[in-house]
Parts: structure tokens; sequence; C-alpha cells
């Protein structure tokens, strides 16, 4: 044993203790990580103590009856994520790779741009990436997931990105103007953005309200919302009622097929259009073979997904 993993071990890093530490993260709390058995909570948040007092950092912070992963804690998870990765793919050395992935996205990401892809993942050059289990993971902040170990992937608007993460970008997400035919003027289509604005009740998604607002403002149109809504397939499936209109990415557009639906384009210099980005932590692609080739896999696909009709082979 090395000499810093032998300090290490005398202090207490045991992995009795690891793996309690990733009960409870993985559990949000003491009492969900053992229910209904009051030793083995008492062992756990024993363990977890002694593991804070062997690496000199609190791991949780107490809220009411549960938990949160502080900084270290996250970094904590992290690193045990790629330890773990790396272990499988020692294991699956000389036999077919099966890994276990979790993929973070917005829940409109994962409905209209990531299931239909997952299916078909191949390699480069069109083979088989072996045994591959997701678990989709709807996220406000998918990047934080995967630079705190919650996600292996995540599908994110490109920004400065954590150190630990790397990223591929996959293209840019598009918005348009989705109208149920006849709300906005008595049966006839809007013949501009600016008509269909003015006469139509609209939806605005909360956690996302920029691309409607720009395009209200290039517009010159003040839109009051008639109706809120978490997330864009909420709104969608209120375009759906026939009810209201709203703005959507261009992909949303599928779940709309068929529906009496005019779909008006945006102008580029009026409604930003931001990069997306699937990203890993650079470790865990490092680790395992299979891994960095998923990665890749759902990257090209993504792209393909994203690029516009006429650049499609």
């Amino acid at each position: 044993m090395s000499t810093h993993l032998e300090m290490y071990a005398e202090a207490g890093v045991t992995l009795d203790r690891l793996l309690a530490f990733l009960a409870v993260a993985d559990a949000g709390a003491f009492v969900r990580a053992a229910p209904g058995d009051v030793s083995r909570q008492s062992l756990l948040n024993r363990q977890v103590r002694q593991l804070e007092q062997a690496l000199r950092a609190t791991l949780f912070e107490r809220r009411g009856r549960g938990v949160v992963v502080t900084p270290a804690g996250a970094q904590l998870r992290a690193a045990l994520e790629d330890l773990t990765l790396g272990l499988r793919g020692v294991s699956a050395l000389g036999r077919p790779a099966a890994v276990e992935l979790t993929l973070a996205a917005g829940d409109g990401a994962l409905q209209w741009l990531v299931l239909p892809t997952l299916g078909a993942l191949k390699g480069p050059r069109g083979e088989a990436l072996g045994e591959t289990r997701f678990t989709l993971l709807a996220s406000s902040d998918a990047a934080a997931d995967v630079s705190s170990g919650v996600a292996h992937f995540g599908l994110a608007r490109e920004r400065a990105l954590a150190p630990d993460l790397t990223h591929r970008r996959v293209g840019v997400l598009r918005f348009v103007a989705c109208v149920p035919r006849g709300l906005a003027s008595a049966g006839e289509a809007p013949t501009t953005l600016g008509e269909a604005m003015r006469r139509c009740p609209w939806v605005e998604v909360t956690g996302d309200r920029a691309a409607l607002e720009a395009a209200a403002r290039a517009e010159g149109v003040d839109v009051r919302p008639a109706l809120r809504c978490e997330t864009f397939p909420q709104a969608a499936q209120a375009v759906a009622t026939g009810a209201y209109g709203a703005v959507l990415p261009a992909f949303a557009t599928t779940a709309l097929a068929g529906a009496p639906v005019d779909v008006l384009p945006l102008a580029a210099s009026d409604v930003e259009a931001p990069t997306l980005a699937l990203v890993g932590r650079l470790r865990a692609l490092e680790a395992q073979p299979t891994v960095r080739a998923v990665f890749d896999a759902l990257a090209r696909a993504l792209q393909s997904a994203l690029s516009p009709p006429e650049m499609r082979k």
C-alpha cells in the first residue's frame, strides 16, 4: 500500500465508512438510508462522523430530518463514483462491457431529444456498444449534477464549466412560436408573430422565460402570460388543448404533430439561441473505455437530432 493510502487508512477512511456515506447521500437522510432500523441508523451516523473526522471535512449539512451534501461531500461522492466506474472497467476486461449510466437534462430535452436517440446508439462505424442501461434524471442544472457525481452525463446549455468536466457541443437550441390554429384570428392562421402575440393567451415557462420575453420585445408586444408552467412539456400540453400559444424549443413540435397548430419561426436576431453541450466528468470517461464510447455515440446522435433537416444525411 502506498504511503498516502496508509495515512488515510490509519486515520479512519475505511470502505465501510465510505459506503455508509454513499448510502446516506443517495437517500438524503439517515432515516431513509435504513428505514425502520434504528440501530442501523445510529451506526450510519457514527460511521459518517468518523469519516468526517478522518477527512477533516464536513460532508453533510443537516436540514430538518434530512441532509444535503456539502461541497466537500459532493467532491467525495464524485471521486467514489469515478472509482466505481474504474473498478467496473477492470471487471469488464476480456468480456463485453455492461455499464449503468445516469443522464441528467431538462424534462423537455429528455422527452423530445434524448429518449428518441437512446435505443439506436452505435459506435463510429456502426458497431454495438455493449450492454448499457440508462437512468434518466430530470434536472434544472445538469452540469452541477454531473460535477457532484449525481449523474454521469448531462445535457446542458454551454457555459463556463467546472475543470473536472469535459463537454461536446451538440447543437443550437432554437425556438419557435406555436399557436393553435384559429385561436389568433377567427379561424385563419395569423399573418405575423406580432399579430399572434397580441391576440392569443400565452403560456410562460417559469424557469425559462427569456425566449418568450425576447420574442415579445422584438415584436413590440406587452405579453401578460395567461398561464404559467414549470416545464416545456407542460407548455406543449397547454398548446395541444387549443387554448394557449407558447414559445417552445423547435424539437418540441414533435409532440404537436397532427394537432391543428401553426408553427411560426422566430428571428435568430430576436431570440438568443444557446448552444447545448453533452457534459461528463473527465476522470469517469478516462476510467472506462465503454463509458467514453457511449458518451461519444450519444453526442453524435444528439448532434444529428439537433441539426437542421437540410443538413442531415
